[in-house]
């Protein structure tokens, strides 16, 4: 299971190089990152349409729009079964009992955006370091 410091480590290595252009290849940090974006859904069950502008507006700041998008996201927290589908598949409900298995409750409250801010700000610090 990984706390609050670790899923920070694990998306501060994914913005290493800017936004998030796909989902992880490490299955490690796939897991996170899928667990993650499933823990930011509220509880209950919810239509398709609520899930995708959901997912679409976790996502807005932290990956290149035109690699990957909600739909992949969604399709990818299914196959894995962070995101649960109803017998009609029109509802989805997050996985609890499979995102407590990858993340502790301190760190399903990340933010990757948060995250990502502090690199681009270390990042800065750095370069203005070496210029000086």
């Amino acid at each position: 299971m990984n706390d609050k410091q670790q899923v920070e480590r694990v998306f501060a290595r994914l913005f290493n190089g800017g936004l998030i252009e796909r989902v992880p290849k490490r299955a490690d940090d796939a897991q996170v990152f899928l667990a993650l974006a499933a823990a930011s859904l509220p509880g209950a069950a919810h239509a398709e349409t609520e899930v995708n502008l959901h997912l679409a507006a976790w996502l807005e700041d932290i990956v290149t729009p035109v690699s990957m998008d909600y739909v992949t996201v969604r399709r990818a927290l299914v196959d894995a079964q962070f995101l649960l589908r109803d017998v009609s598949g029109h509802r989805y409900s997050p996985n609890f009992r499979k995102i407590s298995s990858v993340l502790t409750e301190e760190a399903m409250q990340v933010r990757p955006v948060d995250v990502m801010i502090q690199v681009h700000a270390e990042r800065e610090a750095r370069r203005r370091a070496r210029v000086s």
